[in-house]
This record gives C-alpha cells, structure tokens and sequence, in this order.
C-alpha cells in the first residue's frame, strides 16, 4: 500500500487560499456504473453535458458509456 510520504504532490492541493481535506467522504463506496445508474433513473431527460452550444442528456451519456465500456 502506497504511504502518505509517496504522494508529495498531496501538499500542495488546494482550493483558493484554503487547504483541501485527505479524504473521499461524501462520496459513496458503491461503482461508479451503479451511481450512472442511478442518476439515469432520476435526471434521465436532463442535461448532464453543455458543452460548445450542445447538450447531452443523462440518457445518452449511458448510452455512449454503455457502448464504450467493453471496448476498454
């Protein structure tokens, strides 16, 4: 297991003036495909990507995501 003392970058994260917490919380311990999923559920229609004057819903982000994945 990779120690504190191996990630000497970790020193300087911040945000602004303030320094950035060592931690993963809020975050879930459930797979990232599991949160997509989820997110599908309740925001499907909505815009998850603005980017350049066009827009991609929640929908065809899974759609695009479920279509990459077993290529990786």
């Amino acid at each position: 297991m990779t120690s504190y003392a191996d990630k000497p970058w970790l020193k300087s994260y911040k945000l602004g003036p303030y320094k950035l917490a060592q931690t993963r919380e809020p975050y879930p311990k459930m797979p990232l495909y599991k949160i997509l999923d989820d997110t599908v559920a309740k925001y499907g229609p909505q815009p998850a990507i603005s980017y350049l004057g066009k827009e991609i819903s929640y929908g065809e982000l899974k759609l695009h995501v479920d279509k990459l994945a077993p290529l990786l």
